[in-house]
């Protein structure tokens, strides 16, 4: 949900993803659908493949990244009281 910390995850920083940001942001946006479109080759029948992403707008630190992957962030649990 919107206003909600996140963390990133070990696969993000592996990837180098948020290279030089914080590790922990605030979702800005409702998730919302990206889709890729890659040709599979150069003959004109050559198949289609789309790829479909899940995204976020994210606060980290001064900045907001947008079409942030949901594969790549998770929830900081918040705690009962």
């Amino acid at each position: 949900e919107i206003g909600d910390l996140v963390r990133i995850t070990d696969e993000a920083v592996k990837y180098e993803v948020v290279k030089g940001r914080p590790n922990i942001g605030i979702i800005m946006s409702k998730a919302y659908c990206y889709i890729e479109t890659h040709c599979e080759g150069h003959e004109i029948d050559a198949s289609m493949v789309e790829l479909e992403h899940w995204c976020y707008d994210i606060f980290f630190a001064d900045e907001v990244s947008r079409m942030f992957p949901e594969d790549f962030i998770e929830p900081i649990k918040k705690e009962k009281k």
